[in-house]
């Protein structure tokens, strides 16, 4: 992250004003009210016939079933987790603003806001989750990492394109609009 970072804030005119999306999927990232994220079962299918099986089996009779649904901590404030989102097609992201300038520093993930202190103060440091999209507020570029691609895609100048390829540390290449980053796409390394 902070070497392809480096190279996006050298090609920005707002290094330090800008936003980034993080998915919002990540498991403990966001506080929920209730008993479970849903409010009752967790959901992973629509189906109706599914969802009465987890009814069932997560019905617990040795606690008082009267109680009053609480507000469960996550990672994030219960602002951040009530808040609005970033809505795109099949992922939902928090937005926050944030300078790119701050993913340059090989410590980036020390200061992001959803680094999981509490995991770290018992002894299980989690690895940090790169931003989902990051762009500067004059809009140049746009770096974006799908979580079930193995890819980060960067759109921006032919200038900025050149300088993340011919960096050593990275493993990159330009692709053409309309790439396709599907498992299968994947022509070199199969």
């Amino acid at each position: 992250m902070a070497a392809i970072a480096t190279h996006l804030v050298e090609n920005t005119h707002t290094p330090d004003a800008g936003f980034v999306a993080l998915w919002e999927g990540r498991g403990d990232l966001f506080g929920y009210y209730g008993i479970t994220p849903s409010g009752g079962s967790p959901t992973f299918t629509d189906d109706p016939h599914h969802q009465a099986m987890l009814a069932r089996s997560t019905h617990d009779p040795f606690n008082n079933v009267f109680r009053k649904a609480t507000w469960q901590e996550g990672i994030l404030s219960r602002e951040i987790s009530e808040g609005p989102r970033l809505r795109l097609p099949m992922r939902d992201h928090v937005l926050f603003s944030a300078p790119p300038r701050a993913f340059a520093d090989p410590e980036w993930a020390r200061q992001v806001p959803w680094r999981d202190r509490i995991a770290e103060e018992r002894g299980f440091p989690r690895p940090p989750q790169s931003p989902s999209l990051l762009w500067p507020e004059d809009h140049t570029w746009v770096m974006v990492s799908e979580v079930d691609f193995d890819s980060t895609i960067v759109a921006g100048s032919a200038a900025l394109i050149d300088a993340i390829c011919a960096d050593q540390r990275l493993e990159a290449f330009a692709i053409p609009e309309g790439a396709d980053l599907t498992w299968d796409a994947d022509t070199v390394n199969r």
